[in-house]
């Protein structure tokens, strides 16, 4: 059930929520977000592409740029996952020859 409410914001907010598709459900994500305590910002939360743009842009190194460059465009697809937290971690990798592990 959804009710209305007056709150005064900032003008930059009004702003910033004018581009916002679904402006009353932007902010009550926004509160429920911040009412539960996950405000603080959460790397996992970061699209993975943009952490790898965010990666090649400041190396030097050219072969990882273009690695992460091409990685990039594969993300942007949709059979990739475009977070962190969508990645499913299977553990280190392991030796199909038992002799060669440590």
């Amino acid at each position: 059930m959804k009710v209305n409410r007056t709150y005064s914001i900032d003008v930059s907010l009004v702003q910033a929520l004018r581009s916002r598709r679904n402006q009353s459900d932007t902010v009550c994500r926004a509160l429920r977000l911040y009412l539960a305590g996950e405000d603080e910002f959460s790397i996992t939360d970061v699209p993975l592409f943009q952490l790898m743009a965010a990666v090649a842009a400041r190396t030097d190194d050219e072969s990882l740029k273009v690695l992460l460059y091409s990685k990039i465009k594969d993300a942007q697809s949709k059979k990739n996952p475009r977070l962190l937290s969508d990645i499913k971690w299977k553990g280190p990798p392991t030796s199909s020859n038992p002799s060669e592990d440590p």
